[in-house]
């Protein structure tokens, strides 16, 4: 352990000059002797490349040392290496069961992670239930990717029975912690005034700390929202701005709206 710990210090330089080579040359030394913590980080430093020739394949094989001895780290990350076939041939049945080690282990990036698998059907049965059942385990710790799909499955009642109260307070807790798509679905409950105060105001606040972080959805409800008038003045140019900026993602709706402004032209600033 003490030669673990001498290559977490190496490897963030705490106390001493940071050397990935040193770090790797401690871990390598801990590794050798079992310690699944160390054997973990030699897998991250294999795979990032630092200390030593960067190899997916060598990665996974510390990882799998480390994630066989119950490293749940170590196990989640197998996990994401067999769904992207990265150093080993993908495999959604490897990578649920992987997950499933770990999230066993209240590994939140684990359970939701099982949710998404289960969700889809990847490598496991479909089913809504048991994807609600991991999500909700990730998200009681605090994930907040699992608290914001809380709010997806109560609003669209999958697996669940439609509750937009439930919905609004789980993306009212991922929204807190600044995630994009929570605030964007919280906004569109204020907007709709579902099962919360309906407030325009409220729903623009959110609507723009979303936009700010480049989700395209919200863009895209700013420019409605100028579009329509709905809490601001009302105005096409920057309606036409919010569309332009959510159309260069991609968005389909936004990319129809700004052509339709462009073709009619601004008849109000």
């Amino acid at each position: 352990m003490a030669q673990c710990n001498l290559g977490t210090m190496f490897d963030g330089g705490r106390g001493v000059l940071q050397s990935d080579s040193k770090a790797v040359y401690w871990y390598k030394k801990s590794a050798d002797k079992g310690a699944s913590q160390a054997q973990c980080h030699l897998g991250i430093m294999f795979d990032e490349g630092r200390g030593v020739a960067q190899s997916a394949a060598k990665a996974v094989q510390w990882f799998t040392k480390a994630a066989n001895s119950g490293n749940a780290q170590a196990q989640c990350t197998l996990g994401l290496f067999y769904v992207a076939g990265r150093g080993v041939a993908q495999s959604y049945q490897e990578s649920a069961r992987w997950y499933k080690k770990a999230a066993d282990q209240r590994d939140a990036e684990a359970q939701c992670e099982l949710g998404v698998h289960c969700v889809l059907g990847g490598g496991v049965p479909q089913s809504d239930a048991k994807s609600l059942f991991w999500y909700r385990k990730a998200a009681e710790q605090g994930h907040v990717w699992a608290q914001c799909a809380m709010g997806q499955f109560y609003g669209n009642g999958r697996g669940v029975k439609q509750s937009d109260e439930e919905a609004a307070q789980w993306f009212k807790t991922a929204a807190d912690q600044g995630n994009a798509v929570a605030q964007c679905h919280l906004g569109a409950l204020y907007s709709e005034g579902a099962d919360v105060a309906q407030s325009d105001a409220e729903a623009l606040a959110l609507y723009r700390k979303s936009a700010s972080q480049g989700y395209a959805n919200a863009q895209f409800n700013l420019g409605l929202a100028y579009a329509g008038g709905h809490g601001v003045d009302w105005s096409n140019v920057e309606a036409a701005r919010w569309f332009k900026r959510a159309a260069d993602q991609g968005h389909p709706d936004a990319q129809f709206n700004l052509g339709v402004l462009h073709k009619n032209g601004p008849k109000k600033t």
